[in-house]
């Protein structure tokens, strides 16, 4: 690979990097016992964000985990492995195969937050990989929606099923991204004002 290819794939990989930071966090508790995979499967998309061995490590822990189809997951699971989706079109080499990927990724997120209207995990996956790809994918339309609905989502402060500090992280992502209007951006400002209990 070329210094200038591998410059630009360093570069790509930082963006995507930035996505979900928060995902580095351990000892985060989840109140529903359906869910205690999520702490494990955080970690491994985080490790997935850097490592590109770590993103089939992720998808195979997901497989395990809910043998049945996927269309059948809880959408938290299914949001996770379209994002894995998205991630492996970080690390192919071809274009057609990234392109390959990304729509696969697309498909599977698109119309994922109303499976789980109230769940910021679900919209901010969705969010974190399509305010990043080009308008010639087709989804700029529900970044700033998706933008919206997250802010209004974490002003509720619901940590049941987000932890609070995940949900920070989101926040701190969100108020990074440059696309928070001033009335968003202060709205980010009080939320992380919050001090986690």
């Amino acid at each position: 690979m070329s210094r200038r290819a591998a410059s630009r794939r360093s570069r790509r990989g930082a963006r995507l990097a930035l996505a979900l930071p928060m995902l580095a966090l351990l000892s985060v508790g989840v109140a529903a016992e359906d869910q205690d995979y999520l702490p494990t499967l955080r970690l491994l998309f985080y490790q997935a964000t850097v490592r590109e061995s770590a993103v089939q490590e992720a998808m195979s822990y997901l497989r395990a985990r809910f043998p049945a189809p996927e269309e059948s997951w809880p959408p938290v699971a299914q949001a996770y492995l379209g994002a894995l989706e998205g991630l492996q079109g970080k690390y192919v080499d071809g274009l057609l195969d990234k392109l390959r990927h990304v729509q696969r990724a697309i498909g599977m997120l698109r119309e994922l937050p109303r499976k789980a209207p109230g769940d910021p995990e679900v919209l901010f996956l969705r969010f974190s990989l399509f305010h990043q790809l080009p308008p010639f994918f087709g989804v700029r339309s529900t970044v700033v929606p998706d933008l919206e609905n997250l802010i209004a989502l974490l002003e509720l402060r619901r940590y049941d099923d987000v932890p609070q500090d995940i949900q920070r992280s989101m926040a701190v992502y969100l108020s990074q991204t440059g696309l928070a209007d001033r009335a968003q951006a202060e709205r980010l400002r009080r939320l992380l004002e919050d001090r986690p209990s």
